[in-house]
């Protein structure tokens, strides 16, 4: 008598290879999307515990910090890290390109990993650094690049100091949004500002 082994053919294997790639092909951009609205939801988180840090500092020296310009990230954010620690750690942003940026000795560029950071005067004017006239700042924009990696927002750097209306017009326009998928163009901002969305 005959021993038969039964194996596969290769139509069967072909099929199952098929069926495979298909799941594949569904599951990998499905996953893709979940680490993208992940991201979201973290850079937001991220800048609401900004945004108590920024209140907090606020109701102690009644006004928000200066911007202290392209220095490190411990520079810049040292007003409200030290003495007292309004915020405990740096917010870094999720969507981030510059990952190995963050030792203190390096110098402030615009691949910054932190979420940035501008405060305005009453008249919707920039404060960069501590003014002799005396503004202060009294609003704020939290900024990240968003999943499209772009800083769209710097497209708007010479019109910030327009005043509050037309800038925050401007930066609705610049707002990201999933309504047109998970990778739409636009930053993700929060500002102090009431009226444009979050």
């Amino acid at each position: 008598m005959m021993n038969r082994h039964r194996a596969f053919t290769l139509i069967e294997l072909l099929i199952v290879v098929a069926i495979i790639g298909i799941l594949a092909a569904i599951a990998v951009p499905n996953f893709m999307n979940a680490l993208i609205r992940a991201n979201v939801a973290r850079a937001k988180s991220d800048m609401r515990t900004f945004e108590t840090a920024l209140s907090a500092y606020r109701m102690d020296y009644g006004h928000y910090f200066f911007w202290s310009g392209y220095k490190t990230a411990g520079e810049r954010f040292h007003a409200i890290t030290t003495p007292i620690a309004y915020l405990t750690s740096i917010p870094i942003d999720p969507f981030s390109y510059n990952r190995n940026y963050l030792p203190d000795t390096v110098d402030y560029t615009e691949m910054t990993e932190e979420i940035d950071y501008i405060p305005y005067d009453q008249r919707g004017v920039m404060c960069l650094y501590a003014n002799e006239d005396g503004r202060q700042p009294t609003d704020w924009i939290l900024l990240s690049i968003g999943p499209d990696l772009c800083e769209c927002y710097a497209f708007l750097a010479g019109k910030m100091a327009l005043g509050p209306g037309l800038t925050q017009r401007l930066y609705t326009t610049w707002l990201y949004s999933p309504t047109n998928g998970i990778q739409s163009h636009g930053d993700i901002l929060h500002v102090s500002w009431p009226g444009v969305p979050f």
